[in-house]
């Protein structure tokens, strides 16, 4: 069964969210929430970023949370549709990659551009 959840570009945060309910477990630390069912699938995930209030690499800390989930794999269930990021039965990691690449592209678009005089 494959779960679709939304994603949310937050300013400071991103959620991701079925809609359903759940329970909750917190794999990420303080900055982070998960609400996952009771077969492991993830049904709310919400972080907020340290690194957009300037404490440090927006990047380096979405590669830290995938490292995370890695750790917790086994325990993540299921396959997710996330349509506002064009992902389609993917991994609860390859969600998060795909968070990754969002701000890679967003970030990378708000870049001054260079000019020579």
């Amino acid at each position: 069964m494959v779960t679709v959840l939304h994603f949310e570009d937050r300013e400071l945060a991103f959620a991701l969210d079925s809609g359903k309910e759940g329970e909750g477990v917190d794999f990420s630390g303080e900055f982070g929430d998960n609400i996952y069912d009771d077969n492991g699938v993830i049904c709310f995930y919400n972080y907020a970023f340290r690194s957009l209030n300037g404490e440090g690499d927006v990047f380096r800390e979405l590669k830290g949370l995938i490292e995370d989930v890695e750790l917790f794999e086994n325990q993540i269930k299921g396959l997710y549709t996330v349509p506002e990021l064009g992902v389609e039965n993917a991994t609860f990691k390859e969600v998060l990659e795909a968070v990754k690449r969002y701000y890679e592209e967003k970030l990378s678009s708000k870049q001054p551009t260079k000019t020579t005089a």
